[in-house]
């Protein structure tokens, strides 16, 4: 169950500094509420993908199968060619990682 948010915080800002701090977090995906608890905690502040980061990321996974597989298919067949898929097999991953 969520603890009940019944606290409230009042803070003084110019208007510049609040246009900002809302266009940061709606990048963020977050009410400006959320964002600066976020912030004031030092949490984690992803901004959201944009639709072509969406799509080079399904790409990127697409990419990463398929070259399993391929790599599966040449495991005995011919090693180097496996080692050399592995290698970018694991380099598509890390750039994954780096999306999360």
């Amino acid at each position: 169950m969520k603890p009940i948010k019944k606290e409230v915080i009042t803070i003084r800002t110019s208007l510049i500094d609040k246009k900002l701090l809302k266009v940061m977090a709606k990048d963020a995906g977050l009410s400006l509420s959320k964002y600066l608890v976020k912030a004031g905690l030092n949490q984690n502040l992803r901004s959201r993908l944009t639709e072509e980061e969406l799509n080079t990321y399904k790409s990127l996974v697409k990419f990463h199968n398929a070259l399993t597989s391929t790599s599966n298919l040449f495991k005995k067949k011919d090693p180097r060619l496996n080692h050399e898929i592995q290698l970018l097999v694991a380099e598509i991953k890390l750039h994954l990682k780096n999306f999360q």
